[in-house]
Formats: structure tokens, sequence, C-alpha cells
């Protein structure tokens, strides 16, 4: 998607961009076409890059202006590498300044990173706001190219229509309590939200997996807080434990070999393999929603799903993360 976006930017609007300025002067001149690519692609595709990534890059002329350059001049003498490799003394030379050459993109691009405010990190956006975006962005540029006012007013319209739709969601998100439990493979992961705060249980693999938790948990972060990190955090115990919120209480079961079970209003049920006949009567008898974790297995997973109602069984693996406004 960013690839085939990015060529139809620079392939279709650079060229306009580009003729917006002219510049005399030669490496003035190359410096304006290198950066109004980087312009291009990055008006292509950046509604995507915050979909995705949660993030902008606000320098993202700069490394261009080093990454251009050097891949051609890697490109080309790779290719010279390549068909004069035979020589001794001149595969070497050849070698030594590709080496030279990949050494300085890396540094040049790790520079970039590094300088105060490079990125606009935990950015999140819905997939039905990526349209939007596009919409505004096909607009506006239409307005531009074919210089209709119309087309513009369509463009403000629009861009005021989402940041209406923002500030009610924020207005929203504010008002909400939330439980959250997501669906992490082998691991436990629960979020209380309570309007731009949140309370992360989890166990203390995950807390301390940065990359797990940016795949499965810091997305509902960056919508619910605008934060990369929680409010506060705790670990999940590995036995049984009880999780009172608001009104509500939640059941963490690890160990089904218990003489009763709690009378509570959700079951959350971890890495099991086996229930005994008495734990299944006593959960069918009381009005329990059941969420089924990761870790069960595929039998047990299969019999709740045929012996309860399913109304009362939630299946993280099947159905995703659970959710409850309280």
């Amino acid at each position: 998607q960013l690839s085939y976006l990015a060529v139809f930017g620079i392939v279709y609007l650079q060229p306009k961009i580009y003729n917006l300025i002219y510049i005399k002067y030669y490496l003035g001149d190359k410096i304006w076409q290198i950066s109004s690519v980087s312009i291009a692609a990055q008006f292509a595709t950046f509604p995507l890059g915050l979909y995705y990534f949660h993030q902008f890059p606000n320098f993202f002329m700069l490394p261009n202006l080093i990454v251009i350059p050097l891949a051609f001049a890697i490109l080309l003498v790779g290719l010279l590498y390549l068909v004069l490799s035979w020589l001794p003394y001149v595969q070497e030379l050849l070698f030594f300044i590709l080496d030279l050459l990949i050494s300085v993109l890396n540094k040049g691009v790790k520079w970039v990173e590094s300088l105060p405010y490079s990125i606009y990190w935990g950015v999140s956006i819905e997939w039905y706001e990526v349209f939007w975006l596009y919409l505004i962005l096909i607009l506006g540029s239409a307005a531009f190219i074919l210089r209709k006012s119309r087309l513009f007013i369509f463009t403000l319209v629009g861009v005021f229509l989402l940041l209406l739709y923002n500030v009610g969601e924020n207005i929203l998100l504010n008002r909400t309590r939330q439980l959250v439990i997501y669906n992490v493979n082998n691991e436990v992961a629960i979020d209380l939200f309570s309007g731009r705060s949140n309370h992360f249980m989890a166990t203390e693999r995950l807390i301390n997996d940065d990359e797990k938790l940016l795949f499965h948990v810091k997305h509902n972060w960056f919508y619910r807080m605008g934060a990369e990190q929680p409010s506060a955090s705790s670990v999940v115990p590995d036995g049984n434990s009880m999780l009172q919120f608001d009104k509500q209480t939640l059941w963490l079961c690890s160990d089904p070999y218990v003489d009763s079970i709690p009378n509570v209003d959700y079951t959350y049920l971890r890495t099991i393999d086996y229930f005994p006949t008495q734990f299944i009567k006593q959960l069918r008898q009381t009005k329990t929603v059941v969420i089924l974790g990761d870790g069960i297995g595929y039998n047990a997973r299969t019999f709740f799903s045929d012996q309860f109602d399913k109304s009362r069984i939630h299946d993280l693996k099947a159905d995703g993360a659970f959710t409850f406004v309280y």
C-alpha cells in the first residue's frame, strides 16, 4: 500500500510541486528537486503512516536529502562491484567504497532520528478516518491543480467535519469508563480506563516487552489517552485473583481445582488445559460471563462454545478483545 501510494505521489504530484519554485542555481535546484520528491511521497502516504505506525516524521525532508543521493551512489557502486569483482584490487576498492557509503547512509538516518522532536509519536486514527483524510487530500489536490474555488471550499468543509468528529470523540472518551481485556498470546493484559487515565494489569513478561505491547496494546493507549505509557500499572498474580471495578467483579482463574467458585460478573479463564466436572457444573449455575483466554486448550474451548449460551461466552482468540463500558 505504501509503495504504490508513494510511487503515485512521486509520479503524479512531484512534477506539479517542483514547478511551483524555480531555482536557477544547479545545487539549489537539485536540493529542491529531492525535497519535492519527499513532499509528494509523504503527502500520498502519511494517512497510512498514522494508521499503521502511529507516528509522523516531522523532519521527513531532511533524511531524503541524505538517502536519495547515497542510494543512487550505492546502486551504482554495487553494480560496478558485481561487474568488476574478478579484478582483485578493484574489487577491494569498490567494496571499501560501498561499505563506506552504506555506513554514511545509516549514520545519517540515525542522526536525523536522534534530533529532538524528529517524530510526532502516539497518533491513533481509525480506518474510516484514513479514507476521510484521503478524500480531503484528493479534493485539496484537485482544487490546487484545477484552480477550482468550489473544490477548495469542499476541502475546508471536509477538514472542519473531521475536526468536529475528533472533538466529539475526545469529549466522549473523557467521560467513558471501560474495561478492556486484550488478546495477547500466552499473556494476560487488562486495562481499566477512566477518562484519559488507565490502570494496566498484565503479566511481568508482557509489561517488560515493548514490542509486544506496541503490537497488541499501545494502539488503544494512543487512541484513548494519546500516551505511550499507562497512567499506572501492576503485575497480575500467577494464581486465582479478584478484580473489582465500580460495582462489577472480575475473577481471574488459572487454577480450576477449587472447592467453590465465587459469584462474580465476569470469569476470565487463563492458561488451563483441563476443567474438572464440578467446576463446569458450578460455573453453569452462575450468571457469570465466561472469557476464554488464549491459553485455553482446543477441546475445552470447543466444549464451552457448545455447552454454554453464546451470550455468556467471549473467546479472546476468536472474538478479539473483550470490552465493557461501566
